[in-house]
């Protein structure tokens, strides 16, 4: 353990930011059978890439987080609620757990070697290449100045039935200089937190019927779709008309979600 690991506790999560960017992540192979649906996609190991995916999902809308929507989401509340939802789930359990402070020389190079010295788990370059990737390399909206980077990864190892997920965060401040350009500063306390959360097949099989009815069954190509950022440099839409259209759907969508959890009986999994 490195002189600034320790134990993550609920007090680390960063309580302040500007805008969260996250990006969707896919390693392995997926072995989802694309004729299985219903209860099959938790009965069988094969399919629990598609299980794990679906679990995510329900946990973002639970928690009204939209990673994808336009302007991205800023409320570290409800990305922290989505997050609870996904780790007190009965079918995942937490195997790994680290929250890692980086201090920055400044650059994107400084910022890639840090977390690979960081953290020395499964994926770990595909982890600081994609929190690399996440940083924009222009942004019209000064303000935006504490950002979150979230990586939700599902991993299904090739000739392994074993899924696993990881949450992976990152709280760094980014600078946007005169002319656009989003500069790393050196010289700040980056905070990097990743939990790692190991699907459970035997509980999985034991509610597959109920976790069938009450989850959306979401692909990996939906997952990475839905949690996955559009950066647009300033998420300034002019079009009045498409911001009014976008407003209505959001309403629509979450009135149907609102009215899907009424409908839910008390005491049921999860």
């Amino acid at each position: 353990m490195s002189p600034h690991r320790r134990p993550l506790s609920p007090a680390d999560t960063p309580k302040i930011s500007n805008v969260i960017l996250s990006k969707a992540t896919f390693l392995g192979e997926d072995t989802t059978n694309p004729k299985a649906h219903g209860a099959k996609i938790y009965l069988d190991p094969a399919n629990h890439a598609t299980a794990a995916a679906s679990i995510l999902h329900y946990a973002a809308k639970w928690a009204d987080y939209a990673p994808a929507s336009s302007p991205p989401p800023k409320s570290t509340a409800i990305f922290e609620k989505y997050e609870e939802k996904a780790i007190s789930f009965p079918g995942f359990k937490t195997t790994d757990q680290l929250y890692e402070f980086l201090l920055l020389h400044g650059g994107l190079d400084d910022l890639e070697s840090k977390i690979l010295d960081g953290y020395h788990g499964f994926g770990r370059r595909e982890i600081a290449n994609g929190l690399r990737s996440l940083i924009p390399k222009t942004n019209k909206d000064p303000t935006l100045q504490q950002w979150i980077l979230t990586l939700p990864i599902i991993i299904k190892r090739h000739k392994m039935d074993e899924v696993t997920v990881k949450l992976v965060s990152l709280a760094l401040h980014l600078k946007t200089d005169d002319n656009g350009k989003v500069e790393l500063p050196g010289g700040q306390i980056a905070s990097l937190k990743i939990v790692e959360l190991q699907i459970l097949p035997e509980e999985l099989r034991g509610h597959a019927e109920k976790l069938a009815e009450k989850f959306e069954q979401t692909s990996i190509a939906k997952f990475e779709a839905y949690f996955t950022s559009k950066w647009d440099e300033g998420h300034h839409d002019d079009d009045k008309k498409k911001k009014m259209l976008s407003g209505l759907e959001d309403w629509l969508e979450l009135v149907n979600w609102d009215q899907a959890i009424l409908r839910e009986a008390p005491g049921t999994l999860w």
